[in-house]
């Protein structure tokens, strides 16, 4: 009998946590799943720690990021959910029985989106979605109904960044039902450096998204989205393309003090530097 769930793990280079992955799989108290670990083209140990692990299913690719993983992942799956789980995360002990039972009580609903235990600084935060209010769309926060993910055509290969972000908008696009869990579902452990590579990725990632939603981007969205890549191009020092983005959030929202503010300090390079340092606590 196939299982229900599909738990993808993609890993690059994570040797030091992937075991832990895994093993809040096997842990679970719900056991109709089935575990796929996707190495994406790893050069450390963590082949070898995933071959130790009995009854896996693995799949080895060249890097190419985490999106092309999960989605060769998903291409596997036997299960009739899907389940997208990081390999420095792990998922709580009851988080499969929560997600089973919310799929029993309602088949009408397409995609499950759970809380999250986010770890950082070596403290726990407890964020719980509510409904009408953002929630972050994380790995192991959500489970998706295997044909709407097929149906969606999956992650967008070219996304490093708010990959979760931009297949949650297709699905929203599509209109399928979202349900919600209001209880965590993962232990999300934030390890974002803040250095110049991840500030390049989010730049590239969400300017990528603005054009190629363009027509179906709520205009705060786009506001939203020109203020952090403004802000970001400010930490790299990039000031006249900073102004770019600020001068199309102001013209989104002409009357937001905040941006004017910022405008402001683009134009002052020593003042930006002390207020929006490169290396930051993501």
């Amino acid at each position: 009998m196939d299982p229900e769930f599909s738990i993808i793990i993609p890993s690059y280079n994570r040797a030091s946590t992937i075991g832990r992955a895994i093993d809040s799989v096997i842990g679970q108290t719900y056991t109709s799943w089935e575990i796929i670990v996707v190495d994406d083209g790893s050069t450390d140990n963590t082949r070898e720690i995933i071959l130790s692990f009995p009854h896996l299913r693995t799949f080895v690719q060249k890097n190419l990021g985490v999106s092309v993983a999960r989605n060769n992942g998903a291409s596997l799956a036997l299960g009739n959910w899907l389940i997208f789980l990081d390999s420095d995360d792990e998922l709580l002990e009851e988080s499969l029985e929560l997600f089973f039972n919310s799929i029993q009580a309602d088949s009408s609903v397409d995609v499950w989106v759970s809380g999250f235990e986010l770890v950082k600084n070596h403290k726990i935060q407890l964020k719980i979605p509510e409904i009408g209010k953002y929630h972050p769309r994380l790995a192991g926060a959500f489970s998706i109904r295997k044909t709407l993910f097929y149906q969606t055509e999956g992650y967008d290969a070219k996304l490093k960044f708010s990959e979760n972000t931009e297949l949650f908008h297709r699905i929203n696009l599509i209109q399928a039902k979202e349900g919600f869990i209001p209880k965590a579902t993962v232990k999300y452990f934030d390890n974002l450096n803040g250095g110049s590579k991840d500030l390049q990725n989010i730049i590239d990632s969400i300017s990528y998204i603005l054009e190629k939603h363009d027509d179906t981007l709520s205009t705060h969205v786009k506001f939203l989205y020109h203020q952090i890549i403004g802000v970001i191009l400010m930490r790299l020092k990039i000031y006249n393309n900073a102004r770019s983005h600020l001068y199309a959030a102001l013209k989104i929202k002409p009357y937001k003090f905040s941006t004017l503010i910022r405008l402001g300090i683009s134009w002052i390079p020593i003042l930006s530097k002390k207020i929006y340092k490169e290396e930051i606590n993501l």
